[in-house]
């Protein structure tokens, strides 16, 4: 676990602040400046008064739990629970997410969940991952992002991997490894990820009595 907080040190490096918006990032960078006189700027205390409405507003339609098509249990499965930590104080999301799947790898190094604040700008999310071997009794360590699109499908919300994105805008078929169902809205952190559901693909289907079939063998359907 040392080596997972490690990785995401160094990936929120990337992400300055971890503010719900890139423009909110900016804006605080600025506000940092000298004035032009070179007195000394007033602090500023955070409340839900340097926190636009806007911003809240924005947090709270990602709140909520995510959850992989049950049709692939078998082989690999995701939970994602975001929340709004604190919100009168930054605005700040975060995540704790639940993976699991059927391929491994030597001296892979187990994870129970993966946690930490993640990033939004408009319709896309941004959550940092980490991961690593054991090589030769070395530590060979990985970190990514991976950006997800909000989508409405048959009045469910849909977090898209950007493989299934491009599939879905593209061609409107659906990749069921790179979907993720809202299951739940906004959660506390006493919420169990391990007993989430996981919602049938079919209920994203414009023909829920179409047959299911595996994308990884069939692809997108």
């Amino acid at each position: 676990m040392a080596i997972h907080w490690t990785i995401f040190v160094a990936i929120l490096a990337l992400f300055p602040g971890c503010s719900s918006s890139v423009e909110g990032q900016s804006v605080a960078l600025s506000a940092a400046k000298p004035s032009v006189q070179g007195s000394e700027a007033a602090p500023v205390s955070p409340s839900t008064d340097s926190i636009s409405q806007e911003q809240l507003a924005r947090n709270k339609k990602w709140e909520g739990v995510y959850t992989s098509p049950s049709e692939i249990g078998a082989f690999t499965s995701t939970t994602l629970v975001i929340t709004d930590v604190l919100p009168e104080l930054h605005g700040d999301l975060s995540y704790r997410m639940l993976f699991r799947t059927d391929v491994s790898m030597a001296g892979e190094i187990d994870q129970d969940q993966l946690s930490g604040t993640c990033l939004v700008e408009d319709d896309r999310l941004y959550i940092p991952r980490a991961s690593g071997h054991m090589i030769k009794d070395k530590a060979h360590l990985s970190a990514s992002v991976e950006r997800y699109t909000l989508r409405s499908i048959n009045g469910l919300i849909v977090l898209m991997r950007e493989d299934a994105r491009k599939v879905f805008d593209t061609r409107k078929e659906l990749y069921d490894y790179g979907a993720l169902i809202k299951v739940a809205d906004k959660v506390d952190f006493s919420y169990d990820i391990h007993q989430a559901e996981h919602k049938s693909i079919k209920a994203l289907y414009a023909d829920p009595t179409k047959e299911w079939k595996d994308p990884y063998v069939h692809g997108p359907q």
